[in-house]
């Protein structure tokens, strides 16, 4: 009971030092290289080993993520936190016995960080993890993303959903569920240019100048899957 409580101590402490200190913080190409603080597996160790309970290690790792601290590649649509992590008085089991597993491994070096985001976001999509869309930041700032001037886009509306060979953003709230697996998915999204890949899309793309190569980017939104779309 001592070693439980000295370690959800700790698991507090950390959490709660973040809130005054940006050292974490991936805002560095430096601290870009390391994708998820080390003491994390720590917090992942102690879950896996039944040290702290399931809501310690959800709400730690709803913080890390909300928090820029651990970076997801890909952000569902309109994910919010699941009743049974706000529920103090439920004890209620919401993750599946593997993704404790994968914790287990990446705690003790068996495999690597890839795998236990896999893992994370599959709690994501699940509606397992509360993320808040408002709070997740591109590691370009929205600021410097250069979107197409043949539309409008109010970059105050837009929130972060993955970056690739090109930054992708979505109006917040701008979901759909999807029958099939009802899981929330976004509606539409727009494509910005990274301005640290200019040199890449020069490589590819028309600027109104004779190339050898051209990007096709299917781009397909709610409205082309209704009765009146294609």
């Amino acid at each position: 009971m001592a070693v439980f409580q000295i370690q959800a101590l700790t698991v507090l402490i950390i959490l709660f030092s973040l809130i005054g200190s940006s050292i974490l913080i991936p805002n560095s190409s430096a601290q870009e290289e390391s994708q998820i603080p080390d003491w994390v597996k720590n917090v992942a160790g102690w879950w896996a080993t039944n040290d702290i309970s399931e809501k310690e290690f959800l709400d730690g790792i709803e913080y890390l993520i909300n928090n820029n601290i651990i970076y997801i590649h890909f952000m569902p649509c309109g994910a919010a936190a699941a009743a049974a992590t706000s529920d103090t008085t439920l004890e209620a089991k919401l993750i599946p016995d593997w993704v404790k597993n994968v914790a287990g491994w990446w705690a003790t070096g068996q495999i690597d960080d890839a795998d236990f985001i896999n893992g994370i976001e599959y709690l994501i999509k699940k509606d397992i993890l509360g993320i808040d869309n408002e709070k997740i930041l591109g590691k370009v700032p929205i600021e410097d993303v250069k979107f197409s001037s043949s539309w409008t886009v109010n970059k105050d509306a837009q929130v972060f959903v993955s970056s690739s060979f090109f930054e992708i953003y979505g109006r917040n709230g701008d979901c759909l569920i999807d029958p099939n697996d009802g899981i929330s998915k976004w509606k539409s999204t727009t494509l910005g240019l990274n301005p640290n890949k200019m040199d890449q899309y020069n490589e590819v793309a028309l600027w109104n100048d004779p190339q050898n190569a051209v990007v096709v980017y299917p781009y397909f939104t709610y409205a082309a899957y209704q009765p009146q779309g294609f």
